[in-house]
């Protein structure tokens, strides 16, 4: 019985080398739209570009390091993985906005998987994806993106129009991603239907961006390390504003991660500080382009609509474990788990950060709450000015009470409750 296990698994493993064997072979032939990239293939004058546009489907690269100077144009794509096939790194040689950037033109599945990127501060986002106009999936899988602005940067979606949330098609599976070094943000993926973040690492952002940020109606974001420092607590170049920054309107989980953060008052050259907040579901300024249903939508000012109390915009973050550094002696109270809720509000001048509320439908309540539970947490601070668990407020520098028309409901029921919020340091 055991030499026919032994036998299956050999079997098994036979196949899967010889199947390999047979994909590379098969690409190196230019069959299935693939194309094979070699250091060979590079010294004989093709380059980065030209790589990218000779497949058609899927782009296999041969172990090696590259020099990138070129960026490629990839546009009208139904789908395209780009695979190392062994240990492949990509490296910028002169100033370029992206490695890979699929854009809006593009849909279906763009795939990266087995590939170091490395933008040495010459990158404006290693990748780019997003599309408002097309449906698209983005899959990362053991992908490391270093020294760029962004690392991912999923964009190009709307929030703005009567129906654009329904709208909304683009998804992100980033698996066993390590995100660090960066400008701006590590990872933003910003106003897209899904996405699912798992077994990745985030840390180093540039000063005052944050490691992670998820502007995703959908999340489960699970079994991560997400850093505003380094993954251990201790300081980097530059001190990110938080690790985790979601926002108000999602559904979805945040379990079982470690969050890391490191308070830094601002007053060295390692950058501006960081906030009080480390897990921040934050408002769009605009929350028109929030909620579900947008804020200018007939349903929303439907009375039938509001009628029905039990339509929440749910959360759950539970199993992780709030790691906390800085100088307990001089650094503030900080806000570990914050709900800023879905008020629609507006500037008050654009480009200002002084708001006012907007008209709410008869009937309005919040809608965005964070079920909290189950957490661990490391080096918070008790006594008088102890951390605070859970916090809900309203976002932003709000005109005086007396001025807001309407004004400014209070957060009932609470956004943020669990039994993680009564805990006392």
């Amino acid at each position: 019985m055991r030499f026919i296990l032994l036998l299956s698994i050999l079997c098994s493993w036979s196949f899967v080398a010889a199947s390999a064997a047979i994909d590379v072979d098969q690409c190196q032939r230019g069959f299935d739209g693939c194309y094979l990239w070699s250091p060979e293939a590079r010294a004989s004058g093709v380059t980065w570009q030209e790589a990218v546009g000779r497949a058609k489907r899927r782009l296999l690269i041969s172990p090696g390091e590259y020099e990138i100077v070129t960026a490629p144009f990839i546009g009208g794509r139904d789908s395209l993985s780009i695979i190392g096939i062994g240990e492949v790194t990509l490296r910028a040689g002169k100033p370029m906005g992206t490695f890979i950037g699929y854009g809006g033109t593009n849909k279906g599945t763009l795939r990266i998987e087995n590939i170091h990127l490395d933008g040495g501060w010459k990158i404006g986002n290693c990748i780019y994806a997003g599309s408002a106009i097309n449906k698209q999936h983005i899959v990362l899988k053991d992908v490391e993106l270093y020294r760029c602005g962004h690392g991912l940067m999923g964009a190009n979606e709307h929030w703005g129009g009567r129906d654009a949330i329904d709208n909304l098609d683009d998804s992100y599976l980033l698996d066993n991603v390590d995100c660090h070094a960066s400008t701006s943000h590590c990872i933003y993926i910003d106003r897209s239907a899904k996405a699912e973040v798992r077994n990745s690492r985030f840390y180093d952002p540039g000063n005052g961006k944050h490691a992670l940020k998820v502007i995703s109606w959908e999340i489960d974001v699970h079994d991560n390390q997400v850093s505003n420092a380094m993954l251990d607590g201790s300081a980097s170049r530059t001190t990110g504003n938080a690790p985790l920054s979601l926002v108000s309107c999602q559904i979805g989980r945040v379990a079982d991660n470690i969050l890391v953060f490191r308070y830094d008052r601002g007053a060295t050259a390692r950058g501006n500080g960081t906030g009080g907040n480390v897990l921040d579901k934050q408002p769009r300024w605009v929350l028109s382009g929030c909620d579900k249903p947008p804020y200018q939508s007939p349903t929303n000012w439907s009375e039938t609509y509001w009628e029905d109390k039990s339509r929440r915009y749910v959360t759950e973050v539970s199993g992780n474990t709030f790691s906390l550094f800085g100088d307990k002696r001089e650094r503030i109270a900080l806000r570990l788990v914050v709900n800023q809720g879905t008020l629609p509000m507006t500037y008050v001048v654009a480009g200002n950060t002084l708001l006012k509320t907007l008209p709410r439908p008869a009937g309005w309540y919040e809608r965005s709450i964070t079920h909290v539970h189950d957490n661990h947490f490391e080096g918070a601070k008790g006594g008088r000015w102890a951390d605070r668990v859970c916090v809900s407020k309203y976002w932003g520098q709000l005109l005086p009470e007396g001025r807001l028309d309407p004004p400014l409901p209070k957060p009932v029921p609470k956004m943020v409750d669990g039994p993680d919020c009564a805990i006392r340091f």
